[in-house]
């Protein structure tokens, strides 16, 4: 780390000193900097025709998941436009079905017999950050009442409806890391999708994650139930227990609360556990499944009410700190 002696000039101006090298590879004599005051430091930028939408091109490979999992990384990481070019023909049908169902905003804009391109409409303003968490705390709310009421009744088909929503919510899964991985990077964007401080980018990574994972353990709840001629009392109450921890841990996200927070942790792990008993073979493997991703949901909240502790209790001592000054 550099350290710069702050100086005085003029009589009333602070000046600092840039690193020469830093300076020499960004900047010509006369260029303006950006600078971003945050609550104890401040950053320096190059002007933002600096920082334009980024651009790739690949290569296309035979393998359609190959050529998906490149454009998932591209996409992740903030690329604005795709082109995947080949020197021969190619079908791309596959592919840009799969884009179009998993990456929100990433939309095909041109093709031709050896040439996609891809683009990126969806700006950030229309799609905070905090809208994309609500999006997936509903789609997972939806789950869950599908859930419920396959379990209480001799309804049989719920998977279909669940997996619709399920890949819903991995979309806006993909979304929100793309969101976050460039916030952490551009402070522009970090105001523009509503996330207040750079340091919680990390945090709000690992809810995202816990949510991508609730949703993939209710997928798999689902398909056990369907197996199931009837769901014991037990295990409906069991998925009730989860249910309440989910909601107490998001709970505590939506209102950054750190009592709420605590109240969740203290929830979810008084919860008790049950397990598969004196059962045929084919059944047991259907309940085992079903207790694992029960309380595989019960660990995760767990996980988001955690966070929401860091996090609410980082801004306490912030806060702290600037009163300090203050007084």
């Amino acid at each position: 780390m550099d350290k710069r002696k702050v100086q005085k000039t003029g009589g009333s101006t602070y000046t600092v000193s840039l690193p020469k090298k830093w300076a020499e590879e960004r900047l010509e004599f006369g260029d303006h900097l950006s600078i971003e005051k945050n609550k104890n430091h401040l950053k320096l930028f190059t002007e933002p025709e600096e920082r334009k939408k980024k651009r790739a091109s690949i290569k296309f490979d035979e393998r359609s998941q190959t050529n998906f999992r490149k454009i998932v990384s591209l996409y992740l990481s903030g690329y604005d436009h795709i082109n995947i070019v080949s020197d021969e023909e190619f079908d791309s049908t596959n592919l840009e079905r799969l884009v179009q169902d998993n990456m929100v905003g990433m939309e095909v804009v041109g093709s031709n017999e050896s040439r996609i391109e891809l683009k990126n409409l969806v700006r950030y303003e229309d799609l905070p950050f905090k809208q994309v968490l609500v999006r997936i705390d509903s789609l997972l709310k939806d789950i869950i009442d599908e859930l419920n009421r396959g379990m209480n009744s001799e309804e049989e088909e719920i998977t279909a409806i669940v997996d619709e929503k399920e890949q819903e919510v991995d979309r806006m899964y993909m979304l929100g890391v793309r969101q976050l991985k460039q916030a952490a990077d551009d402070p522009e964007k970090l105001e523009k999708l509503e996330i207040e401080r750079e340091s919680e980018c990390v945090s709000l990574r690992v809810v995202l994650k816990s949510l991508e994972r609730i949703g993939d353990h209710l997928k798999k709840i689902s398909e056990q139930v369907e197996r199931l001629e009837e769901v014991p009392e037990n295990y409906r109450k069991y998925f009730e227990q989860a249910e309440d921890s989910y909601r107490k841990s998001v709970n505590a996200l939506r209102k950054k609360d750190l009592n709420e927070a605590e109240k969740a942790i203290q929830k979810t792990r008084s919860n008790p556990n049950i397990r598969a008993k004196n059962l045929g073979k084919d059944e047991y493997l259907i309940y085992k499944e079903l207790e694992k991703s029960i309380e595989r949901i019960e660990m995760l909240s767990d996980d988001i009410a955690e966070v929401v502790m860091n996090i609410s209790i980082d801004e306490e001592v912030q806060n702290e700190l600037i009163n300090n000054k203050i007084d």
